[in-house]
């Protein structure tokens, strides 16, 4: 049975953030007597002495609280009476409220003066909207009001010329930046449209809402902000709507890849504003013969007024390593008065000259949310969960030619194999066959040699450095055919083969050895990936070192083989080779201890099974050993379930457990070692790239896309 009891050990857990569930007992561990205190702001909620155990630990239990309405942030405080003298640790508990149906997307002030939340809006071209919250911050040079993908068939870099919008509302010589200090709320709606509130301030005690909401045409590089007065006709000190205000915008514009930044001083204070070409309603900035930006407000003027801001500091930038410093062009700005239930429209498109975006039908999963006048209390921000999650994943797929892909992840990614794929299975379950037939195939049409790519960059197709990738594409036309109970799937074309041509030429040339070094045991049916090539991809260094036998290939290998059993005419051969994989798993992954799976068999080229050194490292690639049916002892899936509860927090799983190992995890770099390799785990994301962050990425960072895998797991272990 499941078990109802969360552990929180001594000094394990005191670096992460527990969650206890409804109904669930806590049971607090420590190799030393210990006093523990348990509080939710200033209320106390539980106190406890600890008792001795006879397996050689200090414990103790609280019984589960009272459930609430909404999430409740506690504090575990303990008292530690340790032979090297007495310790306090203070750490959070997150307290689960019961199972919810719909959740509340408005974010009050409260929540956003301590938080650098941004929205996301995208297109069908791979072009995003990746705005901060805080109306005019920037914390990164991947911000901007509008990303363009300047390709119209293929996702590309991303191309800045619209950074930020600065606004302020004028009344009778009052002014008011549009800024945090105003910022009442902000909200998304059923399909992830932002939208601002700001109550402004207009003097004598009076003020004004003023709504904004963003949108990104679907088929081409136009962003729109509606900029909306809504109606005094509630709530004390209204500007009465017959008193005009004007409502001044400022745009700041660049020329740059998304990588970048832009720099006045290399000549373009000079040629800049000779590029912007000035007209009534906007203006039309042509820094070179590749790109366009032009800018319209309507109902409105626009002011020629060229300035510079230098030195613009992102902090984010600064965290990781990167030139935080940014100059931003602002051409002039653009000025309207507006009533009480007034709007206006500014709209920012960007082009490449003789090249236009055609509008092409797009199959997809939800409609573009329309942008009309906003409802006097504000959108219906109260979505239901599915909703949410669906209206998300549909952010990230884009079109490829006649055919689809995913964004591995906004604002830097582009498309990634192995990322696309698993998306893709997300597709399936949902229903959306069609569109998973599309990018199933996109993909299927790259395949050489067993192999497919790892990122698409542009129309380049020769990074395949991935091992799990081709196995992933496998196991999503399994999980098709299994949706649709039929294996016409299999039959379809895809190129000058068919579905099931392109899996044979997978696993045929995964058992002979791949073109990119992947190969397999003969004795025991496991294979073999080179160092980067699973998902854990850091390189130069290598954060990360898989070279030999990871876990999670295996476990999608025998997935693959069990398939091929099913639909092939010679199944009897696939499924002997998937009972051999099983039973090498058992045999070479499971370590003494039996708690769990070794994440990887350690070997180099051409070193086979029987000489690879297992590590001890808790990673959650073992979930899909599970998930994929390659273990299926009931006492072993507990085991590594009970394990995998230590790589949990809030949103994510961790990957990597903080926690010392005997295999040693060296990150070398220009002949130093990066960190202690018996002590690998970092918590944090940041610092310089090869030497801090690379390190982190896969060492202890949390990532959310494993988190349904412990979820599958644990309903095939429990029900």
């Amino acid at each position: 049975p499941e078990s109802r009891v969360i552990r929180w050990v001594w000094p394990r857990d005191s670096r992460r953030e527990v969650m206890l569930p409804p109904g669930h007992f806590l049971l607090v561990e420590s190799p030393e007597a210990f006093h523990l205190k348990i509080s939710h702001q200033r209320t106390t909620l539980g106190t406890e002495k600890s008792m001795w155990s006879p397996k050689g630990f200090h414990w103790a239990l609280l019984s589960p609280f009272l459930s609430a309405a909404e999430h409740l942030e506690l504090t575990l405080q303990l008292s530690i009476y340790a032979t090297d003298g007495h310790h306090r640790v203070e750490t959070p508990l997150l307290l689960l409220s019961g199972e919810k149906q719909a959740v509340d997307l408005t974010y009050p002030r409260k929540i956003l003066d301590r938080s650098s939340l941004r929205t996301l809006v995208t297109n069908d071209l791979g072009a995003a909207s990746f705005l901060p919250v805080a109306w005019g911050k920037l914390y990164s040079r991947y911000d901007a009001v509008l990303s363009a993908n300047v390709d119209a068939e293929l996702p590309v870099d991303r191309w800045i010329m619209f950074t930020r919008l600065r606004g302020w509302v004028v009344y009778q010589d009052y002014s008011q930046s549009l800024n945090g200090d105003c910022l009442e709320t902000f909200a998304l709606d059923g399909s992830l449209q932002g939208e601002w509130t700001f109550h402004v301030p207009t003097g004598r005690g009076t003020h004004v809402v003023i709504k904004i909401k963003s949108l990104l045409k679907r088929d081409r590089d136009t962003v729109q902000l509606v900029f909306e007065r809504c109606p005094a006709t509630r709530g004390p000190g209204r500007l009465p709507d017959a008193e005009l205000i004007d409502i001044i915008l400022r745009p700041d514009i660049e020329n740059r890849s998304f990588h970048a930044n832009t720099k006045a001083y290399k000549g373009l204070e000079q040629t800049w504003p000779s590029a912007v070409t000035a007209g009534e309603e906007g203006f039309t900035f042509r820094p070179d013969d590749q790109h366009i930006l032009d800018m319209r407000q309507e109902k409105g003027a626009f002011v020629y007024e060229p300035e510079w801001h230098y030195m613009v500091h992102r902090s984010e930038d600064a965290s990781r390593g990167f030139d935080a410093q940014g100059d931003l062009f602002s051409p002039g700005y653009f000025k309207i008065k507006v009533g009480g239930g007034g709007m206006t429209r500014l709209d920012a498109s960007v082009t490449v000259p003789d090249k236009a975006q055609p509008v092409v039908e797009r199959q997809s999963m939800t409609s573009s949310a329309s942008m009309g006048r906003s409802d006097q209390d504000g959108m219906d921000s109260v979505i239901s969960v599915q909703k949410v999650l669906e209206a998300a994943l549909s952010r990230f797929i884009v079109r490829r030619g006649s055919l689809h892909t995913v964004i591995a992840g906004y604002p830097w990614f582009l498309d990634w194999g192995r990322d696309a794929i698993i998306v893709t299975r997300a597709l399936i379950e949902l229903g959306e066959t069609n569109l998973a037939r599309r990018i199933l195939k996109l993909f299927g049409r790259f395949e050489e040699n067993g192999t497919l790519p790892n990122m698409l960059q542009g129309t380049r197709t020769s990074n395949r450095e991935t091992s799990d990738a081709p196995l992933w594409f496998i196991i999503a036309c399994k999980e098709l055919v299994a949706k649709e109970n039929n294996r016409s799937w299999l039959g379809e074309a895809c190129g000058q083969r068919t579905i099931q041509d392109i899996i044979h030429a997978i696993t045929n040339a995964y058992m002979k050895g791949t073109s990119n070094g992947i190969r397999m045991d003969a004795d025991t049916g496991l294979l073999y990936s080179p160092s980067h090539y699973t998902w854990m991809d850091t390189n130069h260094p290598a954060g990360s070192p898989r070279e030999g036998y990871p876990i999670e290939i295996q476990a999608l290998w025998y997935g693959a083989l069990q398939f091929l059993s099913t639909i092939d005419s010679n199944g009897g051969r696939w499924s002997d080779l998937a009972e051999t994989v099983q039973v090498s798993i058992g045999e070479y992954f499971r370590l003494e201890s039996g708690a769990y799976l070794s994440d990887c068999l350690h070997a180099g080229q051409g070193t086979p099974v029987r000489e690879a050194k297992a590590d001890d490292a808790l990673r959650p690639n073992q979930l899909l050993a599970i998930t994929m049916g390659a273990v299926v002892h009931p006492g072993t899936c507990r085991n590594l379930l009970e394990a995998c509860q230590e790589l949990l927090v809030p949103g994510a799983i961790r990957s990597l457990a903080d926690c010392p190992v005997h295999h040693p995890l060296e990150i070398i770099h220009q002949g130093q070692h990066l960190s202690d390799p018996y002590r690998p785990s970092r918590g944090r994301y940041e610092g310089d790239e090869d030497t801090a962050r690379k390190p982190a990425y896969h060492n202890g960072t949390a990532w959310t896309w494993l988190l349904p895998s412990l979820g599958d797991a644990w309903k095939m272990c429990f029900g």
